[in-house]
């Protein structure tokens, strides 16, 4: 966002993309970061621990259910093509939920309804459930859609990406 950001203030100013891209430049206005800078090499358990309890909570429930969805084929017993279809949504939800971890990208939360919503169709559509995979899936679902929901905390300012991450 932040490099996105700084090529549309350098196009304002008249400056070549081509070679603002490729080398880098400067632009008006710009001022410096009063953040102090991370320091790499001084991570403590205490320190992992804070950072684990600010991940947004609804985005990790997701993502551990992506991570159960892949072994419904050994933990219920699920054959066939939802076996298959658990298992790919299931990665994905993984990813995206991860992904949606950074603030910038938290409206990628949104596709967790999409998986949600396939969820609860999938075990009508696929062969190779039983009931209790049917549950599951219907339940997965139906707590993806939830759980899609809360934004999470946004603690930082994206300038003019603000907007775009209130939903």
């Amino acid at each position: 966002v932040a490099m996105l950001q700084f090529m549309l203030r350098a196009k304002r100013e008249g400056q070549s993309l081509w070679q603002v891209f490729w080398h880098g430049g400067t632009i008006s206005g710009a001022t410096q970061d009063p953040s102090p800078p991370l320091e790499i090499g001084r991570w403590h358990a205490r320190n992992l621990r804070q950072q684990a309890r600010a991940l947004p909570k609804a985005l990790t429930v997701s993502a551990a259910l992506g991570i159960w969805l892949m072994f419904t084929r050994a933990t219920l017993g699920v054959g066939g093509a939802l076996a298959d279809s658990d298992h790919l949504v299931g990665a994905l939800l993984f990813t995206f939920s991860i992904t949606a971890f950074a603030e910038v990208a938290r409206p990628l939360r949104a596709v967790n309804l999409l998986f949600g919503l396939w969820l609860l169709g999938a075990p009508w559509l696929l062969a190779g459930g039983n009931l209790l995979a049917t549950l599951a899936d219907t339940l997965v679902g139906v707590l993806l859609i939830l759980l899609a929901v809360p934004r999470g905390p946004i603690r930082h300012r994206y300038g003019a990406w603000d907007p775009y991450l209130v939903w």
